[in-house]
């Protein structure tokens, strides 16, 4: 039975009384069980910040708090003694708070931090690490995190944890002093106080937490002379510069992760994502009627991802929940800085609004860092040394070197190495560090050659990358190009913009059409395009030519075949009149493409045969391999297989000479079609499961749901019904995800016809009729043909022969389609 006239006997009582186990309160505390279980034994007395916690956890009223702790600790007095309960890095004079036990008391629960408070405190318990730094930007929640961290370390420091308040201070050697009043050694007849703090810290066992340490880093190497001296002492540091001493171990604070907007509903919010928990719950705070539900679910993962998931920027956010939905919220989100601000007037001024805490950080930049900074802050997503150097220096003005200046920012956390590059060294920025950046850019009157010098550089880039695009090093070039995709959008945005840059524009949009067309970017790199072509005056038709050719490819991926003809017939009188003749080659053989899905197939081989014999003339491997390929695909159309797979197997050698990997998996592609058509399935099979592979690497999302939907027909043939099956539904999302319509039509067809064999008769008519319809919009006679051929199959025999025999007639009345093999 327990006593509750001790501490021990009471604390159990109340903790059986709110259904508590002792590991419950423990972690509740953060402390360990056997702490709790030795209190409640009566073993032991509770330190000064786990009698506080637990007096909060036990539901103790607020007034009788003191007099509980008071108890706990045996300590005599009737006097009523105030708790700490300030936030953030203000502490209480130290004579109302025991000498080594002055952590402030969080108002509000830590979210979305767990792992990194295990991670921190299992590091500062190995006997070896004497020094940890917190290190991250402003409003990333370092402070929280380390009062969190040094709370549950309380019980592994006899002396206790003493918390060290620096923000006041800008002077280092205000330092030492201010550590010494916050563990209570005094001044004391001209001896050095580092002297003295040394004297009393040697024999004890006492955890420092050093908080906002950046505006005094030159004070460092002090501190690591303390911890030196002192060999039960350790140290959390918070700071948005590492000390660079030794002893160090940086632990990075990052914001948090940002939750899915499109798959955000309020019970994934709720249950999955740290940041929409702490927006939520800082949103009732403000506005105690507020909820996450389905419908703002949406807006509010948006906004998480727009504030970067950085913990201040979405409090400051929440905080305008007495004003604004999220969905308005998100609207006024042009400018960051402007919504956030508002801050609790009981943290220090700079944490009241973004833009004082980001302004915090860079103030305390040299004028050299500075005029650096604000120049990264033109590019969007990411950067790599050489576009920095290419960037940043063009003026000629910066008295600084390039890696050490970066490597001081990402010291003082303003920028940030990705870690997970595999290659050249990718530098990353918050956004809303990046838009305080601009403003600055924009007042340092450096804005538009800093532009003009960004827009530069990725036009060369994307020069640099077009012939890349063919051959063995394409795979590392669309790599390339789609981590850079939002500064090649930032560029291609300003050349078109500018009056004397539209030529510049059309160059960069051409020289990327191809890698819009592998990496499924249809849609977006056919405005770019159209938006470089609209413009007529200026540019030589030269310029005009590649972007004419792009525009008509990517017309062609989304089904637009008049769109497509319009623009290969004009490329064709462009380079006719040039007397261009690889670029009249190319435009003959993508005629012959658009011909093709038009259904006039033989007029299609006609012009695919001219483009083959210009390109044999000119010597041009690619345009060689790629006549070869289209030919072997026309002809097997006709059933010439023989010649089909003697041009496909040209095809493939040519390829592998140029060390092309989609080339090969399209002649690949080919050969197992044909395979297929002859009966050899597994061989078939080989091959499409090898264009699989190539595909997939490469990020070719429109070849992958393609040759998805062929091993499907060929598993299908073989009766895997449900392997089958997987395979064209994979197909079909694929195709739909980007906007490839006659792949959708092609994958619908097939479900239909093998839902129409497995027995569902109502969805094989549906889906064939949504092909139907489709290849009907396309206006591609192939299809259409192929559609009404797989409808009149699965038609219902009762009392529906009459629509049967309909469907035949018109397949039949089609002069196109007498040359397909249906």
């Amino acid at each position: 039975m327990s006593n509750p006239s001790t501490f021990g006997g009471r604390l159990k009582q109340l903790r059986q009384e709110h259904g508590l186990t002792q590991d419950t309160l423990a972690e509740r505390v953060g402390c360990a069980t056997q702490t709790i279980r030795k209190i409640e034994g009566g073993q032991r007395r509770p330190s000064y910040q786990i009698a506080a916690k637990l007096a909060e956890e036990l539901g103790i009223a607020p007034e009788e708090r003191a007099r509980f702790i008071r108890f706990s600790r045996d300590e005599p007095g009737e006097e009523q003694i105030d708790l700490p309960t300030q936030t953030g890095s203000d502490t209480q004079p130290a004579s109302l708070l025991p000498p080594t036990g002055n952590l402030p008391t969080p108002l509000t629960r830590l979210i979305g931090r767990e792992r990194e408070v295990i991670s921190a405190r299992q590091l500062l318990l190995r006997g070896d690490l004497r020094l940890l730094t917190l290190v991250g930007p402003g409003g990333v929640g370092k402070t929280r995190l380390a009062v969190e961290v040094a709370a549950g370390l309380q019980d592994h420091f006899d002396d206790g944890v003493v918390f060290v308040n620096l923000v006041p201070i800008h002077d280092p050697d205000l330092v030492v002093p201010t550590i010494a009043d916050a563990v209570g050694i005094g001044e004391e007849g001209g001896r050095p106080r580092l002297e003295r703090l040394k004297e009393a810290l040697r024999a004890k066992r006492l955890l420092l937490v050093l908080d906002n340490f950046e505006q005094v880093i030159p004070a460092a190497g002090l501190v690591a002379d303390l911890l030196s001296s002192c060999a039960g002492l350790k140290a959390i540091v918070t700071s948005r510069e590492v000390l660079r001493v030794r002893g160090e171990h940086v632990f990075a604070v990052h914001p948090l992760p940002v939750p899915d907007r499109k798959r955000a509903t309020a019970s994934e919010l709720l249950s999955q994502s740290a940041v929409a928990q702490l927006f939520a719950e800082r949103a009732v705070a403000a506005r105690p009627d507020f909820a996450i539900t389905n419908e703002n679910a949406p807006a509010v993962a948006e906004l998480c991802q727009r504030l970067d998931g950085l913990p201040l920027a979405i409090e400051l956010a929440a905080a305008r929940s007495t004003l604004f939905s999220p969905e308005a919220m998100l609207a006024r989100l042009g400018s960051r800085l402007q919504l956030l601000t508002g801050g609790p007037r009981d943290v220090p001024a700079r944490q009241q609004t973004l833009r004082n805490t980001i302004a915090w950080s860079y103030d305390l930049l040299t004028d050299s860092e500075q005029k650096l900074f604000r120049r990264l802050c033109v590019f969007i997503g990411g950067r790599t040394l050489d576009a920095i150097a290419g960037v940043c220096t063009a003026a000629g003005d910066l008295d600084l070197d390039i890696v050490d200046g970066l490597a001081s920012l990402v010291d003082k956390s303003l920028l940030w190495q990705d870690a997970t590059a595999s290659r050249e060294p990718w530098f990353l920025m918050i956004e809303t560090i990046r838009e305080y950046g601009l403003e600055q850019l924009e007042r340092s009157g450096e804005a538009q050659a800093t532009r003009r010098a960004h827009a530069h550089y990725y036009l060369q880039l994307a020069e640099q990358s077009e012939p890349h695009l063919w051959g063995g090093a394409q795979e590392q070039w669309l790599d390339r190009l789609e981590q850079e995709h939002d500064n090649l959008r930032v560029a291609l945005a300003w050349h078109i913009g500018q009056e004397e840059g539209i030529a510049a524009a059309l160059r960069m949009a051409g020289c990327l059409w191809r890698f819009w067309d592998v990496r499924g970017h249809w849609t977006e790199g056919l405005q770019w395009l159209e938006q470089a072509l609209s413009s007529r005056a200026g540019p030589a038709p030269a310029h005009r030519w590649l972007a004419l050719h792009g525009a008509g490819n990517l017309s062609l991926d989304l089904g637009e075949y008049a769109r497509a003809k319009a623009y290969y017939e004009e490329s064709l009188v462009v380079t006719q009149r040039l007397k261009m003749q690889h670029g009249i080659a190319n435009s003959l053989l993508n005629l012959s493409q658009v011909t093709f899905y038009q259904g006039d197939l033989r007029h299609a081989i006609a012009l695919q045969e001219q483009s083959l014999a210009i390109h044999r003339a000119l010597g041009n491997n690619i345009g060689i391999a790629l006549a070869l390929h289209n030919l072997a695909s026309m002809l097997e159309q006709q059933g010439q297989y023989d010649r089909a797979a003697t041009l496909a197997e040209e095809s493939l050698a040519r390829y592998k000479e140029l060390r092309d990997s989609r080339g090969m998996a399209w002649a690949l592609q080919d050969l197992a079609l044909l395979a297929h058509r002859r009966g050899a399935h597994e061989r078939a099979r080989t091959l499409l499961e090898e264009c699989r592979a190539i595909y997939d690497k490469l990020g070719a999302k429109n070849d992958l749901a393609r040759v998805l939907n062929d091993l499907g027909e060929l598993v299908d043939d073989q009766g895997e019904y449900e392997s089958a099956g997987a395979l064209y539904e994979e197909s079909l999302r694929l195709a739909a995800e980007l906007g490839d319509r006659r792949c959708q039509a092609a994958a619908l067809n097939n479900l239909g016809r093998l839902a129409h064999r497995t027995g569902g008769q109502e969805r094989a008519v549906l889906l064939c009729n949504k092909s139907l319809s489709l290849q009907r919009d396309l206006g591609d006679k192939r299809g259409v043909a192929m559609a009404l051929e797989s409808l009149s199959k699965v038609t219902p025999q009762q009392g529906a022969h009459r629509r049967a025999g309909a469907l035949y007639r018109e397949r039949h009345s089609d002069p196109h389609i007498k040359l397909l093999r249906i």
